[in-house]
């Protein structure tokens, strides 16, 4: 697992203490794969690939943090896949019209 996603699991988990256990339960954790290649994104459509991978160790890490909290409770996983859209430009002429 890398750095980024690291630091953002642990800071989403570091909210979450014995207190507020069952709280935590609740709450979604949300996990940032980055900017990923074509083909590794149809390989985690069909379940394959390194992108399954990173989530199934993701799914592995929330259940060690839960422990007995996830008794008899289903996670379920949701990937978000999604293609910033592009900006228009006017090709170049919008550098001529004022500000």
């Amino acid at each position: 697992m890398n750095e980024k996603r690291a630091s953002h699991i642990a800071s989403v988990d570091a909210g979450t203490n014995v207190g507020v256990a069952a709280e935590a339960a609740r709450a979604p954790v949300l996990v940032d794969l980055g900017k990923k290649r074509r083909k590794q994104i149809k390989q985690l459509k069909r379940g394959e690939g390194p992108l399954v991978a990173e989530v199934t160790e993701v799914l592995e890490h929330v259940r060690a943090e839960l422990g007995a909290d996830l008794d008899g409770k289903t996670i379920l996983p949701v990937v978000l896949i999604y293609e910033k859209k592009r900006k228009r430009g006017l090709g170049g002429l919008d550098a001529l019209l004022p500000r």
